[in-house]
């Protein structure tokens, strides 16, 4: 099964709305304005404070910058008192403790020029971009960072993600899968669901398996379906992204190209038995010499890289009408492990099965829990089973999660 899990916001740089400057001196010889703005960093608050000039000029310095930092709840502010503070194009930079997010900042600069001028702004703690990218492994989740930091949005991050993944985790995610994706678009306020599972090959039938022991049954082309991963993705880029394909495979390919450090999953998955029944190529890729991937080893699959740059070059018609489709339909026509195959394990899927392969574009499914619009991917997906289980805990049973009658959280 294929796990694409991809949540991430458009990144946005903010610079929040300043309360307008107050320069407190009776007649300054120029006029000058401040804004403050504090971003939160992992580990500070950076505070950038500009000053600019009715004359265009900017002075090079403050003589005194004073910062208050208030509390989130009760209490006094904390005030640093800052002298002779340098000014780059205008902005002086202070490195804060790491605040609290819209926790209150103020300001208030001196700047000499002739007379004195003293400016007030004040400004809330805001996140540097707002997004968010959020995976299980810390490779895809950076190649998300960067696709918003590189000004692109959140469906061209997700199937940055998604592409690393099929490097890092290919048990977990890959191309040669399926994907439910759920999309939000704010311009229409509306909520799409792309269904990209895994199909039955048209020649599938009911009997297939009928009469047939699990020992028996093994590894065996039937149950490879017809891949949907790439094609959701496609879908989704052509209608929301930003950023071509071919870019958004690079993180990827360079993965696969120069190699990473084996996680606990991957080194987990090539440590299973079953491994050793897979086809020749994928056994020695995950346990080359017979020696399953060690945590931490460096991991390179340059046959993939090759394949997300075919793909790159010539998009995703050679992957469903092209050269990858041809050896996707070779492939399964040989998996079968002796002796438990039946039928010599050959599969069914045609060219013709992935020609036509077609990604399903709905409304989300939805529903309202504690005042929330939550939603995910309706039927075939297993999310239609997560909004069920909210709508009976509200309706039904509503003092769960009610401390005060001995439901609390753990109970």
């Amino acid at each position: 099964m294929n796990r694409l899990l991809a949540l991430a916001l458009l990144a946005v740089a903010v610079f929040p709305a300043a309360a307008a400057s107050r320069p407190l001196d009776a007649a300054p010889t120029t006029t000058y304005s401040v804004d403050a703005s504090a971003f939160l960093r992992p580990s500070s608050t950076d505070l950038l404070v500009r000053v600019s000039s009715a004359a265009g000029a900017f002075p090079d310095r403050l003589e005194k910058l004073q910062v208050k930092i208030w509390p989130t709840r009760d209490g006094d502010a904390q005030t640093q008192n800052l002298f002779d503070v340098p000014l780059s194009a205008g902005v002086a930079e202070v490195a804060l403790p790491r605040l609290s997010l819209r926790q209150r900042v103020e300001v208030r600069a001196h700047v000499k020029d002739g007379s004195q001028n003293v400016l007030d702004d004040e400004t809330t703690v805001q996140y540097a971009h707002l997004g968010a990218v959020a995976t299980d492994e810390p490779h895809a989740t950076q190649a998300g960072v960067g696709v918003l930091r590189a000004g692109g949005n959140a469906v061209d991050a997700a199937a940055a993600v998604l592409f690393v993944l099929n490097v890092v985790q290919p048990a977990l995610a890959g191309i040669g899968g399926g994907s439910d994706v759920v999309v939000h678009v704010a311009s229409e306020n509306r909520t799409y669901a792309l269904g990209g599972r895994e199909r039955a090959p048209a020649n599938t039938q009911p009997t297939m398996y009928q009469g047939q022991t699990q020992a028996r049954i093994g590894f065996n082309g039937y149950s490879v379906g017809v891949p949907g991963t790439l094609a959701v993705v496609d879908e989704m880029l052509n209608r929301w992204g930003t950023k071509p394909l071919a870019e958004l495979l690079e993180p990827a390919i360079g993965h696969a190209q120069d190699g990473f450090p084996v996680g606990w999953f991957l080194a987990r998955e090539a440590a299973l038995g079953r491994v050793a029944q897979f086809q020749p190529e994928a056994r020695d890729l995950f346990r080359p010499g017979g020696v399953p991937l060690a945590r931490g080893s460096t991991f390179a699959n340059p046959d993939l890289a090759e394949t997300f740059r075919l793909i790159a070059r010539e998009g995703t018609d050679v992957f469903y009408r092209g050269e990858i489709a041809q050896a996707i339909v070779d492939a399964q026509q040989k998996v079968a492990v002796a002796p438990n195959t039946i039928a010599n394990g050959a599969g069914r899927m045609t060219l013709e099965d992935l020609a036509s392969y077609g990604v399903d574009v709905r409304p989300a499914s939805h529903l309202e829990y504690k005042g929330y619009d939550v939603y995910s991917s309706p039927p075939p997906s297993t999310g239609i089973v997560m909004l069920e289980t909210l709508g009976l805990l509200e309706s039904k049973f509503p003092m769960l999660g009610d401390s005060s009658r001995g439901y609390g959280f753990g109970t």
